[in-house]
């Protein structure tokens, strides 16, 4: 998949963004401009559909819109992320319509199995993490590093002798196109359902190379935290 970026002047709907605010306000006006990654599920004579989840824990949520996207550039199934807004007086994150300002589709991913040996000692090019969270049965992450045209390598693997673990050891594995290219923002959302929605393990951890950040290079994902989503810097 080309490598799209997450700037909402070049979404696919030409409207204006009211706000550059985050979703940090859970009973914002009706001008408040929301961001979150979801699905585009499907669309008809009467527009599109969308599901997400908030956090890792939260009930499946519904939205409606009555615009409709071009399948052309835009499949369903496909992880999008939509700015929008909400109808005066409505609890945010409840099922229902939106007015949808813009959305840009962002990278779309699973979950793959490897060994070390398969994935040069899992070996990545150093990234600045800014936020990785589990929505769903998805993990979405936001990131800096560094992009010419287009993406040569990202890939969100577990380590498949720790699949015996109740916590897999998963490993982000990103390459650069060009190694002297200037560093970009990256949103995508990987799913992890072979994991996340298997009772059988607790969570994973993931492993990062956070070298040019202050990041930790390791996160542990446990299905029984309270795990809340970090806002996106838009």
């Amino acid at each position: 998949m080309k490598f799209k970026f997450l700037a909402m002047l070049a979404a696919i709907f030409s409207l204006a963004v009211l706000t550059s605010s985050c979703n940090d306000n859970d009973n914002g006006p009706e001008n408040y401009v929301y961001y979150d990654i979801v699905t585009f599920v499907s669309q008809n004579d009467n527009g599109s559909t969308y599901t997400f989840h908030k956090d890792a824990n939260s009930n499946l949520i519904t939205y409606t819109s009555t615009q409709k996207l071009d399948e052309k550039v835009v499949k369903p199934g496909s992880r999008v992320m939509i700015a929008y807004t909400l109808p005066d007086g409505r609890q945010s994150y409840t099922s229902g319509a939106i007015t949808l300002l813009a959305l840009q589709e962002v990278q779309n991913g699973k979950l793959l199995e490897g060994t070390a040996e398969q994935y040069g000692q899992w070996m990545s090019a150093g990234i600045q993490p800014k936020g990785f969270w589990v929505a769903g049965n998805y993990l979405n992450m936001q990131f800096q590093a560094m992009v010419r045209n287009d993406i040569k390598t990202l890939d969100l693997v577990v380590d498949e002798t720790t699949l015996g673990n109740k916590m897999p050891d998963v490993y982000l594995i990103y390459k650069p196109d060009d190694e002297t290219a200037p560093w970009k923002d990256i949103v995508a959302s990987y799913d992890i359902s072979a994991i996340w929605a298997n009772m059988q393990y607790d969570g994973f951890t993931l492993h990062v190379n956070s070298e040019f950040s202050s990041m930790p290079n390791k996160i542990e994902f446990k299905r029984t935290a309270s795990i809340t989503p970090m806002a996106l810097s838009m």
